[in-house]
């Protein structure tokens, strides 16, 4: 090293012609040697779950603590990495604080991107249906919210609407809602409504006046028979579009199909437009379709 000083190179002696393009070979650079640290390889999914059950005649709502949601793709193996349950946090009190909870809430991590998928949610008891979510693009998830019904409900809704359930056969349960929030709060003060500030509801901004169509259309009888929810009179099956009330509908004994070869849900709105959607049908369980309008 003593044999080198300092002054022996000076800037001069080295010239910008002394490095051509030809010195730096593609190979000499390796994909290994750029790290995107900014652009992540999998994204999440979130969301919270709910159960509809028989009350005193009635119906209640509640979050559902315990229950299991599994994000299912051909490409998401093994289930169990992308299996949860669903939280516990504030389900005693959650309808009347006025704070935000976490009961029934899920996240489901390291999920690829571009995964075409759904999601199931079983309930912690037996004899409850599980519950479908549409087929969506993980990179389109939103706040997903899913609903699971009580089957005696099931049965007792589709009794009075004299319509004959089929086990072979899936339900599909539907609403159309301009908002959600992920983090509600309720109020209630002792009703069994939403606050009077809607927004504060996990779902809000009901889409009245609309009607659903499923393509293939099956060509079996007694199938595919589609109910919008009268809110006033729920034994009320002769609406031909869905309440501004309360935007639900129903389809019963929709013949079962795989994610691999869906049906096609389209949305007909005098005041809003709807992207159509693909879901699966299984037999005895449900599909719960939440559908929100495009912006703009």
């Amino acid at each position: 090293p003593d044999d080198v000083q300092p002054d022996d190179v000076q800037p001069d002696d080295v010239q910008p012609d002394d490095v051509q393009p030809e010195d730096v070979q593609p190979e000499d650079v390796q994909p290994d040697d750029v790290v995107e640290e900014d652009a992540p390889a999998t994204a999440q999914v979130s969301g919270r779950v709910w159960f509809y059950t028989t009350s005193i005649g009635t119906y209640a709502t509640n979050p559902l603590a315990g229950a299991t949601v599994v994000a299912e793709a051909a490409s998401l193996t093994p289930a169990a990495d992308y299996t949860v349950t669903t939280a516990d946090g504030g389900c005693d009190d959650w309808w009347s604080t006025g704070t935000p909870f976490d009961c029934g809430e899920f996240l489901i991590d390291d999920i690829p991107h571009g995964t075409e998928m759904i999601l199931r949610a079983t309930h912690s008891a037996t004899g409850h249906p599980d519950t479908l979510s549409r087929i969506f693009d993980v990179d389109e998830a939103g706040h997903e919210v899913l609903v699971v019904v009580e089957q005696a409900l099931v049965t007792a809704l589709l009794t009075e609407w004299e319509i004959t359930q089929n086990a072979d056969y899936g339900l599909v349960v539907g609403i159309l809602v301009r908002n959600v929030n992920p983090d509600p709060t309720y109020d209630m003060s002792g009703t069994d409504t939403c606050p009077g500030d809607e927004t504060q509801c996990e779902l809000y901004g009901f889409v009245g006046n609309a009607t659903v169509a499923v393509e293939p259309e099956p060509g079996c009888t007694g199938c595919n028979q589609i109910v919008y929810f009268d809110s006033a009179d729920y034994t009320n099956i002769d609406r031909t579009s869905t309440d501004p009330a309360q935007s639900l509908f129903f389809i019963a004994n929709v013949p079962a199909v795989g994610v691999d070869d869906p049906y096609t849900l389209t949305v007909t709105s005098g005041t809003d437009s709807f992207e159509a959607v693909d879901f699966a049908a299984e037999g005895g369980n449900i599909t719960y379709l939440l559908l929100i309008p495009t912006a703009g």
